[in-house]
């Protein structure tokens, strides 16, 4: 029967721990997870439903949120229950559950978070596409997805497409090859060609067509460098550079061609953990241009929260201590990093932390 919403997390917390069922996924935080439950099917195999033999479908989660959430995600075919699994996700985390399913048709997802967030999506699994993507950010957003190489389905014959990702050079530590994502919030399907470079050395010259909330992922490479990446459609063109591995996906959103790195959490903390006030001033820069300013008295103790830009992406935090000693770090507004805080920590002195890469 249906799961009702008071047993999402009821059915998680009685059995969904241990073993059995198709499992998996891959994640950017390098972390244990012994200690959280697994996600697993509920329901014997994945794709016992009838209709079409598909390629295995995952489904990602995504938190864009400053806080930890544990995440419960059912996937229904009419009255059936093909999977339920949970995962705890922190700031930034991006987590892949393999193989929820393997047959094609229409299927409800749900997906519910311990603090009280709920969302349904109308799922159609068709042939060329491989998952759904679900990203906790303002409420839940949900888009179909499919993993392109050089044999994409969404391809539309035309262009140099190498085989990706990319070798790497040996430098940082890589948990997933930095990709480009192609996405399609529309309702209509967008013929869009993209071209990516490195060094002046053309990598990849491809075009596609994407479907109505469907997202094309490139997995492009592990190799370090600033790549340029430009993007054409009917209604124009856009070009940008790509630092890599400082952001692990380029966005671009092919109906609007705005360019970022996926939805991230734009909120910046600012604490004073000193025995003595301070006077902060505060001013968040990008591209040379000041996108925020704001000064702030704090008492021993205190703690602000501002979202002081709406847009993922990289930019410049400037502090001016006590209007004497300016400092500037780089807060990269990007999965997987999470919120960035400004400090003034029990020496006196000025700092910026944030957890990623």
């Amino acid at each position: 029967m249906r799961l009702a919403r008071r047993r999402l997390l009821a059915l998680l917390a009685s059995g969904l721990a241990g073993c059995g069922g198709s499992q998996g996924g891959e994640s950017r935080t390098d972390r244990s997870t012994t200690d959280r439950p697994t996600p697993r099917p509920t329901t014997g195999d994945t794709g016992r439903t009838t209709g079409p033999s598909m390629s295995p479908q995952s489904v990602s989660i995504g938190n864009t949120h400053a806080t930890t959430e544990f995440v419960t995600v059912v996937v229904e075919s009419g009255d059936e229950t093909v999977f339920v699994g949970s995962r705890e996700l922190v700031p930034g985390e991006r987590y892949t559950i393999e193989d929820v399913l393997s047959t094609g048709g229409t299927y409800d997802v749900i997906v519910e978070t311990a603090s009280g967030s709920r969302a349904t999506y109308r799922w159609t699994v068709v042939d060329g596409l491989d998952g759904l993507a679900v990203t906790l950010a303002e409420g839940i957003d949900f888009v179909r997805t499919v993993r392109c190489g050089s044999d994409c389905a969404l391809a539309d014959g035309s262009g140099d497409a190498p085989d990706v990702p990319l070798v790497g050079d040996g430098t940082g530590r890589w948990y997933a090859p930095a990709g480009i994502v192609l996405t399609n919030p529309s309702a209509g399907t967008v013929p869009a060609s993209m071209t990516v470079s490195l060094y002046d050395a053309t990598l990849l010259d491809y075009r596609y067509r994407i479907p109505r909330e469907t997202q094309v992922v490139v997995p492009l490479t592990y190799r370090s460098g600033r790549y340029r990446v430009r993007v054409e459609t009917a209604a124009g063109r856009v070009a940008s550079d790509w630092l890599v591995p400082e952001v692990p996906a380029r966005v671009v959103d092919v109906s609007t061609l705005s360019v970022g790195c996926g939805p991230a959490n734009t909120q910046l903390r600012i604490e004073n953990d000193d025995d003595r006030p301070h006077v902060l001033g505060v001013e968040v820069e990008r591209d040379g241009e000041r996108r925020f300013s704001e000064r702030y008295t704090l008492a021993p103790g205190d703690r602000q929260t501002v979202v002081p830009v709406d847009e993922s992406g990289r930019y410049t935090v400037r502090l001016r201590l006590d209007d004497r000693t300016e400092r500037t770090w780089t807060w990269w507004a990007c999965p997987p990093h999470g919120p960035g805080t400004l400090a003034v920590d029990a020496t006196g002195t000025a700092v910026f932390r944030q957890a990623g890469l």
